[in-house]
């Protein structure tokens, strides 16, 4: 069974179950009130021959009452449709009086209820006919000498309540037809986003277009945010394939060039015999690979999250200094290593390893990309929540076309410089994969001819800061 025709029946069942309430209290209401007046009819005729008949009462010889009942009285104030008898209930029961319209029939309409001290309404079948009858004691002197029993015939209400009945049942027989069509076009409607979501899959499963997305322009409903977080997770899974794509291509072409470089130098060993260059070229490349392939790995890893953090408190007053004279090493005496502002006491959680990983990718690139005789400072700032290392360069810059890519992986603003440099163009993808590690990030600003700056932005954290000032303050106390 399929999901619109189990809507389509829900909102049915629904519908008709709404009409069957709505149509058997109306039912009952109008069956309720006819009844009612029917009562109310057969009250007042009995209370009328009730009246009369007690002004016929008189006291015998012996004290006892004695009954006397008139005929043509009962059929005065009998309604049209209404039978009426006194029975004398003191000793043996007995037909008193009855109502004209009875005919020859002297039996009691309702003879279970006889003799009755109390008003008693009941329903009774006679010769195939139901009779509404309601029995009332006559009472003198406070004692019950008869009952009066009027009666009337039922065929008027349930003749009405057959029809209706009827009535009913046609109208619910049209309103199931009208909900089943109004249904179907609702489902319709409604499951127009799914279908399309439905089709849009198909297609992407059929053809690899990612590209594809589904048009709607309706509310923004349930179904609306449904096609916008439909169309977004086909924007990502677009991008991601193209990434990989990407990352497929330029693997392969990167370890294609060290490759043919080193396939040309062992034909020339073949075909010259030892030749040192060749030698020093072919071990050249297969270090470009191995760091190739550990890169790759480490991100591989990360990507996978199988690369352990050993967070712990890192003072990063020591260790930005520690940084500063790893610069110094990588830089030599052809480059000026600065270290500018650098705030006391700053704590953070770290993993002292994977940052130092971090700025020696950074520093490397800088150092690389700035010319002899340019300068390099580094600088620690901070405020009440975060912390910012600054690394700024006076290198050749970053062109603004390029600023958004530098953390593509395998992106290089100048490809044939940054190979012959060794570079692999994943050093900034895992800088950045550890600083985003760390609940931070890293951001980038060049400008051509001017130099680079790249900010490193970490959480700070204010209780171990309040700790290690507190610890220092001792030092200094005890000293």
């Amino acid at each position: 069974m399929t999901f619109r025709l189990r809507l389509i029946l829900y909102y049915s069942s629904l519908l008709i179950g709404i009409l069957l309430l709505f149509g058997g209290a109306v039912f009952a209401t109008l069956r309720w009130a006819m009844l009612n007046q029917v009562d109310a009819t057969l009250n007042r005729v009995t209370d009328d021959v009730r009246h009369e008949t007690r002004s016929a009462i008189v006291l015998g010889p012996n004290g006892q009452p004695q009954l006397t009942a008139y005929v043509p009285l009962l059929d005065t104030f009998r309604a049209p449709g209404v039978f009426v008898q006194i029975w004398k209930v003191g000793g043996e029961v007995g037909l008193v009086s009855s109502s004209q319209n009875l005919g020859g029939y002297d039996r009691a309409l309702d003879p279970k209820v006889l003799p009755c001290s109390s008003d008693v309404q009941s329903t009774v079948t006679i010769n195939g006919v139901n009779l509404r009858v309601i029995t009332k004691p006559i009472i003198v002197q406070g004692q019950v000498v008869a009952n009066v029993q009027a009666a009337t015939s039922l065929s008027t209400i349930e003749a009405a309540s057959d029809r209706l009945a009827k009535i009913m049942l046609g109208c619910g027989l049209i309103a199931l037809l009208i909900s089943l069509l109004l249904g179907d076009l609702l489902a319709r409607h409604v499951l127009r986003p799914v279908s399309s979501i439905v089709t849009t899959a198909r297609r992407i499963a059929k053809t690899d277009d990612l590209s594809r997305r589904i048009p709607y322009h309706g509310p923004h409903d349930e179904l609306g945010s449904m096609v916008m977080t439909f169309n977004e997770t086909l924007e990502r899974l677009q991008k991601l394939f193209e990434s990989q794509r990407r990352f497929i291509s330029d693997v392969s072409h990167e370890l294609r060039t060290p490759l043919t470089t080193i396939q040309g130098n062992l034909d020339l060993l073949r075909r010259y015999g030892n030749d040192p260059k060749s030698l020093e070229a072919m071990q050249e490349e297969v270090r470009r690979m191995t760091v190739l392939v550990g890169d790759l790995l480490m991100l591989a890893k990360a990507d996978a999250g199988q690369i352990p953090f050993a967070f712990r408190r890192l003072d990063l007053t020591r260790f930005i200094r520690e940084i500063y004279d790893h610069a110094l090493e990588l830089a030599g005496e052809a480059r000026t290593i600065r270290l500018g502002n650098v705030d006391e006491e700053v704590v953070i959680w770290g993993d002292a390893d994977q940052l130092h990983h971090l700025f020696g990718r950074i520093l490397h690139n800088a150092v690389k990309y700035t010319p002899q005789g340019g300068t390099i400072e580094i600088s620690l700032t901070n405020n009440s929540h975060e912390v910012y290392i600054k690394v700024k360069d006076t290198g050749i810059g970053i062109p603004a076309e390029d600023l958004p890519h530098v953390f593509d992986r395998f992106y290089r603003v100048d490809k044939a410089r940054s190979r012959a440099a060794g570079g692999t163009g994943l050093g900034l993808s895992i800088a950045q994969w550890i600083a985003e590690a760390h609940s931070g990030k890293i951001t980038v600003d060049s400008k051509v001819g001017e130099g680079t700056t790249f900010t490193v932005c970490l959480p700070i954290s204010e209780d171990l800061a309040r700790t290690l000032v507190s610890e220092k303050t001792e030092q200094r106390l005890a000293g």
